[in-house]
């Protein structure tokens, strides 16, 4: 059993582990408020079936806020993660499972802050290892037996993903998964802005992946193109940058690992969380593993060009 977003991760490990381990009979659960999301993810898992030759069954859940309209809305929807864990554990439990699994990259789950202005709630951390130890515990109570939910991907990068052998073969259906953090955007006809956070982190995996040329053009906002840019195009590549000169500059230093929690603090909860059944140097090794693979990857993205210049863009050229 696992939770199947239509993102460009679920999509990227699902195909792994399928690869991995063919035999298998698949139960994706997808918990979606709308029609477009599910028809995504119905066909993404349709090609996983045929290209992959495994069982797979799609368990679409909707879900919607009712008589929304009449009452004011907390806008960023951080009880969501919650929400899905809860529908997918029950939905395991149901099925005779004690285990969910779900595929994120590392530095996506941990989602270490980009910069001084993201504080609470700014961070999502629905897939964050302490929460997933937490539900997991939550669950385990509520079914009267143990229950785990498992982040398969916690030590890849999302470019690692998708460098997965499996993934390059179904790579045909990458421009039908989706990443934006509004998706779907409803302006201009585009389903992704091209500049939120997750939709730069997609672009720049895809290129590290030498699949940029699988993915679609739909972005209101294209930083793989000339450009230039208004200065709000570029604010998350610009957090995302600073956040990554500030892993490098740590990752350098003699002890990396202790550089590291200087510089984010939250990181020995990180490893105080996975350190359960595993040596706490060895969990200590992996996480510093995952960030210089990441720095390593961000430095080669083609759009940070564009953080040099700061010359006006006619409203044309990038229509979110």
């Amino acid at each position: 059993m696992c939770l199947y977003s239509g993102g460009l991760d679920s999509f990227a490990g699902l195909a792994a582990r399928i690869s991995d381990q063919p035999k298998h009979h698949y139960l994706c659960l997808s918990v979606t408020p709308n029609h477009r999301q599910r028809q995504r993810q119905r066909e993404q898992l349709a090609l996983l079936h045929k290209e992959l030759d495994t069982k797979i069954t799609h368990i679409p859940v909707r879900y919607c806020l009712r008589d929304a309209e009449k009452h004011p809305q907390e806008p960023t929807r951080r009880t969501r993660g919650f929400l899905f864990g809860i529908i997918g554990g029950v939905t395991a439990l149901k099925a005779g499972s004690s285990t969910l699994h779900l595929y994120e990259n590392g530095v996506g789950a941990i989602n270490l802050p980009l910069d001084g202005s993201q504080i609470g709630i700014d961070n999502s951390r629905s897939v964050h290892p302490i929460t997933l130890r937490l539900l997991s515990r939550l669950l385990s109570l509520l079914g009267g037996q143990e229950f785990v939910i498992n982040n398969e991907c916690l030590h890849l990068t999302k470019a690692e993903m998708c460098r997965h052998s499996a993934v390059k073969r179904v790579s045909s259906e990458i421009a039908h998964t989706f990443s934006c953090d509004g998706f779907p955007v409803r302006r201009h006809k585009f389903a992704q802005c091209g500049f939120c956070t997750s939709c730069i982190l997609r672009r720049q995996a895809l290129e590290a992946a030498s699949l940029a040329d699988a993915d679609g053009g739909d972005y209101g906002c294209d930083l793989r193109q000339e450009g230039p840019f208004q200065p709000h195009h570029l604010r998350g590549l610009r957090a995302m940058n600073y956040q990554s000169t500030r892993l490098l500059n740590a990752l350098i230093a003699p002890n990396a690992w202790t550089a590291l929690c200087m510089e984010f603090p939250e990181l020995r909860r990180v490893a105080e969380a996975l350190t359960t059944d595993s040596a706490a140097t060895h969990v200590r090794n992996q996480l510093v593993h995952l960030y210089e693979q990441h720095v390593r990857e961000w430095n080669s993205f083609s759009a940070l060009k564009h953080l040099q210049q700061h010359s006006p863009i006619p409203v044309s050229t990038c229509v979110v």
